[in-house]
């Protein structure tokens, strides 16, 4: 029997989202606007995702590399093991990025303990202060630009739709 690993807020997200794209083809995508909703999410997260990635690209960094230094600044020093969790991947993955986050000189590990060396938290690098704001902005003005189109009512509708969702599904905050 395989064992299943307990999901968080991001992987039980992933598991009904993939389930209702199968739902979705098997009943017909005009029956249910449960369905329409949660393509159109799926969409919209897809269409951010390229867009941040597309920004990111002069900065040689990845999405995932963001979204650590993010969880970082959320967190402080942060272990791999709870990076992974954090990311929703396997440690292996989460040690790959902080490798490619300590070439770009933007994170290192540190040991809290000279007496236990496998306690190891990764935090941000002294000196990245100013590669950090420089990213930031980067970001935000590729979101500024991806959502620059859409009125301002529009734009708080969709948030507060969002979150009467997240709430709904036990992700509210």
């Amino acid at each position: 029997m395989i064992k299943a690993e307990p999901l968080d807020e991001v992987g039980i997200f992933r598991y009904i989202i993939s389930m209702l794209i199968i739902s979705e083809q098997t009943i017909g995508r005009h029956e249910n606007s449960i369905y329409r909703v949660a393509a159109r999410v799926r969409e919209l997260n897809a269409a951010i995702n390229s867009r941040i990635s597309e920004s990111l690209t002069p900065t040689g960094l990845t999405l995932p590399q963001l979204l650590l230094i993010k969880v970082l600044a959320h967190n402080g020093p942060i272990t791999i093991s709870e990076i992974a969790r954090e990311l929703s991947v396997s440690t292996p993955t989460a040690v790959g990025i902080v490798d490619r986050l300590e070439r770009h000189k933007l994170v290192e590990r540190k040991r809290d303990n000279e007496d236990d060396r496998r306690e190891v938290r990764v935090e941000f690098a002294p000196g990245s202060e100013e590669r950090l704001r420089g990213l930031r902005e980067t970001v935000d003005a590729a979101m500024a630009s991806a959502f620059s189109d859409i009125p301002k009512s529009d734009l708080d509708l969709l948030e507060r739709a969002l979150e009467t969702a997240a709430k709904a599904l036990g992700n509210g905050r």
